[in-house]
């Protein structure tokens, strides 16, 4: 999910806060890898709090985007016949 906001939303060509945090999430997923040997219980809670935490974050951040009329944003919010 952090691979798709990033390169699909052109992110890197925003900030470079973006790059910092892919770059981070890059080196922590290995990380969590690791660390699931010796404990897989509190790996899982993290990677389940990771997963949400994006989730959220790439809602707001693409539906921010898609109030500010980025075309890729636009593209990924569903449109609705009332």
């Amino acid at each position: 999910m952090a691979g798709f906001l990033f390169i699909y939303l052109n992110l890197h060509r925003w900030h470079l806060r973006f790059i910092h945090l892919a770059l981070g999430l890059a080196a922590l997923f290995p990380a969590l890898f690791a660390f699931a040997f010796f404990q897989p219980a509190i790996a899982a809670t993290i990677a389940r709090l990771v997963l949400a935490m994006l989730g959220f974050s790439g809602f707001f951040l693409i539906l921010l985007l898609a109030l500010r009329g980025y075309d890729r944003a636009v593209l990924l919010v569903p449109t609705g016949s009332f």
